[in-house]
């Protein structure tokens, strides 16, 4: 009897640790369709998911198709902390913030959303190409952005769940951000 409700147990608690990153998630993308900031900088952590982006950036740079690689990535990452061109740096700080974000999920049909700015708190479902546990401690959502390229969503495990990476394609998504409704 003690070895059924011992069994239970970590059944309910598997369950549990697989659906908490899909709340998460589904929390973060909610934040983005009602433009919740506080709930947006409490769930992401922006210093991280900048310095994704940053290495994304430089290894878009690499030439002969090293960006969106292993091996660019692997030389972004060297890169990418010290030798950064100081305007990438600054571009990508300024522009990497939550209001950012929210206005991109909305161009890219991510969250439902009408004309006049209102929300129905829905999650365009179809956009979600894939969404599932990477590891025991990381999550991944792909979204597939209406008009643009593929979205990547890393969450991780650090003490709760939080999205750690904005992982965009740079060289599909080329006039893309011309859509994006920024108050700069």
């Amino acid at each position: 009897m003690h070895k059924k409700v011992a069994a239970g147990v970590l059944f309910v608690l598997a369950l549990a640790w697989i659906a908490w990153p899909f709340h998460t998630a589904y929390v973060v993308l909610v934040a983005a369709a009602t433009r919740d900031i506080p709930t947006l900088e409490r769930k992401v952590n922006w210093v991280a998911v900048r310095q994704g982006i940053k290495e994304d950036a430089v290894a878009s740079m690499i030439p002969s198709g090293g960006g969106n690689s292993v091996i660019g990535s692997m030389i972004a990452r060297k890169v990418a902390p010290s030798n950064v061109d100081p305007r990438i740096e600054q571009m990508v700080n300024k522009l990497v913030t939550p209001e950012m974000f929210a206005s991109l999920a909305r161009h890219a049909g991510i969250v439902n959303w009408e004309e006049d700015g209102t929300t129905d708190r829905r999650i365009n479902r179809g956009r979600i190409k894939w969404a599932f546990l990477s590891g025991p401690m990381s999550f991944k959502v792909e979204l597939a952005a209406r008009n643009g390229p593929t979205v990547t969503l890393e969450f991780e495990w650090s003490g709760t769940w939080k999205l750690q990476r904005i992982v965009v394609p740079f060289r599909e998504a080329k006039g893309y951000a011309a859509h994006v409704d920024l108050q700069i």
